[in-house]
């Protein structure tokens, strides 16, 4: 069954400098009554503002005597007559929108059609509205691109390119006290070299990062030629956190490479092909 129904917004001036409204609650009016429903304290924030704690409670001794359960109808003088106003009468509506102070007001009421067939259900009604139109709306969530690995597949072709692709072994192990696994090994002039790659990219690159470090601190410890380890990295983000304290832990290792750096990218290349020494790079 369909009802007609008005409402007003509830507002309030937290900050009477910037002379904005906020709104804090709803009033809803129908043939059956009239009821409200205020912000809670603890929802006061709003944006770069607080609404005052005194601001609602302003509010509450408002609007508790004029549209709270216990209301009662109103009795007002009017040309020279006593007129009786009814909480489901506009007018009784209409009469306490002037009564309100400058801080906190009443908006002009607006009509609606409801659809509820028990006169209980206009509290959900009441809810929705306040929902709708005071509850702050929920920041939108940041959206976070995926992390992939995109780092293997271009060192990949990169080795392909070099045409050196054939003289790496992938997936190979290195063996310390523990065996650890890495993306590539080569025989380097001088050494065997294994290298890891730490994809900034991809979301588990902090876990790579540990282990890649770990790696190197375990063979350091055991093999008499530590240098076995070598960390590319790319996709590095300079003003996360969590980036930057991983790079710090990478730095302990003997020899890093940029690969998002062309200068560091070409020395690599250079080392792989043999045509250049790492033995500058660790001294």
């Amino acid at each position: 069954m369909e009802h007609e129904a008005r409402y007003c917004i509830v507002r309030c001036m937290p900050d009477p400098i910037r002379g904005e409204f906020t709104n804090i609650g709803i009033v809803i009016q129908s043939e059956f009554g009239i009821s409200y429903r205020l912000l809670e304290p603890r929802m006061r924030k709003r944006g770069l503002s607080e609404i005052p704690l005194h601001e609602l409670q302003v509010a509450r001794e408002l609007l508790e005597p004029a549209f709270g359960r216990d209301t009662r109808s109103l009795r007002i003088r009017e040309g020279g007559q006593t007129l009786t106003l009814e909480k489901n009468q506009q007018r009784y509506l209409e009469h306490y929108r002037r009564l309100f102070s400058q801080s906190i007001r009443l908006s002009e009421s607006r009509s609606l059609t409801l659809e509820f067939d028990d006169p209980y259900l206009l509290g959900e009604h009441l809810l929705s509205l306040f929902r709708l139109l005071v509850v702050p709306a929920p920041k939108p969530k940041e959206y976070v691109v995926p992390r992939v690995k995109r780092l293997r597949p271009k060192v990949k072709h990169d080795l392909q390119l070099w045409e050196i692709y054939e003289k790496v072994e992938e997936d190979s192990i290195i063996i310390g006290t523990i065996p650890w696994r890495m993306d590539y090994t080569y025989q380097s002039n001088e050494h065997k070299v294994g290298v890891k790659l730490v994809d900034f990219g991809w979301r588990n690159a902090i876990q790579i990062v540990g282990e890649t470090w770990g790696a190197w601190m375990d063979t350091k410890e055991t093999l008499r030629d530590p240098r076995l380890v070598r960390a590319v990295f790319g996709n590095f983000n300079k003003q996360d956190e969590e980036h930057r304290r991983a790079m710090r832990l990478l730095t302990r290792i003997e020899a890093l490479y940029d690969y998002d750096n062309p200068a560091e990218r070409n020395e690599l290349e250079s080392i792989l092909r043999k045509d250049l020494s790492m033995t500058p790079r660790l001294e």
